[in-house]
């Protein structure tokens, strides 16, 4: 299931008013061409996402996992915007849960989290639903991230085969 990335076009965000990109240095970071069948990509939860979300003895948000990354330096491993709508395109929702098995499986693009004011931090994610793969949002200030929040991470031998970019 080889996914190909045109890393010279920026994603297209919603519409929202009053919205800025958190990481906009990160939107064109990531490999041309990843496959979910190889070792290209590798699935990451935070520790506290375990046990339905109480895996350090609080409730879970998805703050605590973009803080993790943020500080580990890990989201320019994270997936992005792009990554998503290509997924959409290549793949489908049987394909999807093929690789991703249980219901509520999502993958998390964490490179295009969005702040909206007065609003909030919000994420894109890719999930199957009903017979498509699709993106949707989440705002990340609220509890009950639990293991089916999936974050991507691309091995860093990918990013440093990196082509050149030129944004389009």
């Amino acid at each position: 299931m080889k996914i190909h990335v045109d890393r010279g076009i920026r994603a297209n965000y919603p519409n929202w008013r009053m919205m800025r990109v958190l990481h906009p240095e990160l939107e064109l970071i990531g490999p041309d061409t990843f496959d979910f069948h190889s070792d290209d990509i590798e699935g990451w939860i935070h520790p506290g996402q375990e046990n339905n979300g109480w895996g350090e003895g609080f409730w879970m948000t998805g703050f605590c996992v973009y803080t993790h990354l943020y500080e580990n330096g890990m989201l320019r491993r994270c997936f992005s915007l792009r990554d998503g709508v290509e997924i959409c395109k290549a793949i489908s929702a049987d394909e999807f849960r093929m690789v991703f098995p249980h219901e509520e499986d999502i993958l998390m693009l964490w490179n295009s989290g969005v702040h909206w004011e007065h609003v909030g931090n919000w994420v894109p994610f890719v999930r199957a639903l009903n017979v498509s793969v699709v993106i949707d949002w989440m705002k990340i200030d609220s509890g009950g991230w639990n293991e089916h929040r999936i974050t991507p991470l691309f091995k860093e031998h990918l990013l440093a085969k990196q082509s050149s970019l030129r944004i389009r």
